[in-house]
């Protein structure tokens, strides 16, 4: 049997959430079982989600922001990574100020930021975020992450495409 640094043997791979791993099982007398990546997404406290965002939703990402990931009760969701997917369609959207991961409509409280320059036109592009500190919305959780447009909702009638948002992101509470 190779070893498994013999990458030829052995090849590279991105992980895919279904993919399997072998581990020993300590509560099994030391069987040998398999588990998923997703399941140790789970057991480290982290999930993703993918949101697309309709060109009828860009065109009011500042008077109607679109709900991401939503926490209960006690719970705030901190975000791990953040990217933003513009697919563009028949004509551009013109963005003024920035796209934002907030956590409310609250500047205090914008989380992730993306330039809306990049967006402002007729190419597909994709950028990851910048942080920016910010202080949760409530200091007693039922956090929201939401998507926004910080100074007013995007122009261009015949604008169309679509905003794909993917966050990394794990819920905790106190």
């Amino acid at each position: 049997m190779a070893k498994i640094n013999n990458t030829t043997v052995y090849p590279k791979v991105t992980p895919a959430q279904d993919d399997l791993l072998i581990l020993t099982d300590k509560n099994d007398s030391d069987k040998t079982k398999t588990s998923s990546v997703a399941d140790f997404q789970d057991f480290f406290g982290t999930s993703t989600v993918v949101v697309t965002v309709t060109a009828d939703q860009i065109r009011f990402l500042n008077s109607v922001p679109v709900n991401i990931v939503t926490a209960t009760g006690n719970e705030f969701v901190q975000v791990i990574a953040a990217s933003l997917q513009y697919l563009y369609a028949t004509a551009p959207f013109t963005f003024t100020g920035s796209i934002n991961l907030a956590h409310s409509t609250q500047t205090t409280s914008i989380e992730k930021t993306f330039d809306t320059s990049l967006l402002s036109g007729v190419n597909n592009i994709t950028q990851g975020s910048k942080n920016v500190p910010f202080l949760y919305p409530s200091a007693t959780g039922g956090d929201k992450l939401i998507l926004w447009n910080d100074t007013s909702n995007p122009t261009g009638p015949l604008a169309e495409g679509v905003l794909k948002v993917s966050v990394q992101y794990r819920i905790y509470s106190f």
